[in-house]
C-alpha cells in the first residue's frame, strides 16, 4: 500500500509540512529532509540552528544536479546525539554538522 494511501486510511502514519527551524508540536519518528539543509542555502551558524524533533530518525541528503544521485545520511537520535546509520553514496554534505552537534532536549 503506498505511504499516502496507508495515512489516509489510518492514524499510524500522517505526513506533515514544515519549518525545521521551528520546534512540532507533535513528537516525529522519522524526519526527512532532502535537497533543503545544505550549505549552499543556509550559513553553518544558522543549520546548527535547526529545530529537529527528538527520537527517531533523521534522513538528509541532496541529489546533484549533474549526475542525479542522492547523497544521503540517514541519522538515529541517541542520548549522545545524533548517530549515522546510513550513508548513500557520499552522504549529507551537513553530516559532520549534525554529529559534532549536541543532543536535542525536549
Amino acid at each position: 500500500m503506498p505511504a499516502f494511501a496507508l495515512a489516509q486510511s489510518s492514524n499510524t502514519l500522517s505526513f506533515r509540512s514544515q519549518s525545521i527551524f521551528d520546534r512540532a508540536e507533535k513528537p516525529c519518528q522519522v524526519i526527512r529532509t532532502m535537497n533543503i539543509l545544505n550549505r549552499s542555502y543556509f550559513s553553518e551558524e544558522l543549520l546548527k540552528q535547526a529545530s529537529l524533533v527528538p527520537g527517531g530518525i533523521w534522513i538528509v541528503g541532496r541529489t546533484t544536479e549533474d549526475n542525479f544521485i542522492n547523497h544521503t545520511s540517514i541519522f538515529e537520535l541517541r542520548p549522545q546525539g545524533w548517530h549515522l546509520i546510513e550513508r548513500l553514496h557520499d552522504g549529507s554534505e551537513i553530516e559532520g554538522l549534525a554529529l559534532s552537534m549536541p543532543p536535542v532536549r525536549a
